[in-house]
């Protein structure tokens, strides 16, 4: 794919009801926009408080963004859920909001699914509906070692295979990890620095 640049993580501005301040998320993206250097922009992610918005919310805010957001720049949509049919719907939602590419935060991120981001199969056929299902390029979000939710080399290795997966996002606490990651997957994959790591 060749990400080249940065693609800052936007926050998500709410009123005094906690409902989004539309208003001054566009005022925020227009601000973000203005640098140099970037490839694209992404909303809904963490810093976007994705676990506080409504599946509407979301959608609104990749609505909004790429109106604001100049074409040239890529508009990269965060997505999570925990039940893979709602991660798909996540993912049809965005791309129908105008999303250029997905930035899928793990879907094994509860107490019973964790082991789960160790085994290939499972990490692999999340990946693969969201391919076949949806199909915009994705970001992979590989959370840090500590979290109990990192996918192992092998499950990025697997996933690395499918066509859409064109990134992986490396959150980990240590350069050792990061070059792991590289090691197993930067020849098919653009693996990104995390800037919260």
């Amino acid at each position: 794919m060749g990400i080249k640049g940065l693609i800052p993580a936007t926050l998500t501005p709410f009123d005094a009801q906690g409902g989004v301040d539309y208003d001054e998320l566009e005022q925020h993206l227009r601000r973000v926009c203005s640098a140099s250097g970037l490839y694209g922009v992404a909303v809904n992610g963490h810093a976007g408080e994705i676990l506080a918005l409504s599946s509407e919310e979301r959608k609104t805010i990749i609505a909004r963004a790429r109106q604001v957001i100049p074409p040239h720049l890529k508009l990269v949509a965060g997505i999570e859920g925990h039940h893979f049919d709602d991660l798909i719907q996540q993912g049809l939602n965005a791309r129908a909001a105008g999303a250029d590419m997905l930035l899928v935060l793990p879907p094994f991120d509860v107490r019973p699914y964790r082991m789960l981001a160790n085994h290939p199969e499972s990490v692999k056929a999340i990946f693969q509906r969201l391919n076949d299902e949806v199909g915009l390029p994705m970001i992979v979000f590989q959370y840090g070692e500590s979290s109990g939710v990192a996918y192992s080399l092998d499950a990025l290795r697997a996933i690395a295979e499918i066509p859409q997966v064109v990134a992986v996002k490396a959150a980990c606490f240590s350069t050792t990890t990061f070059v792991e990651i590289m090691n197993a997957v930067g020849d098919k994959l653009d693996v990104l620095a995390a800037s919260d790591a």
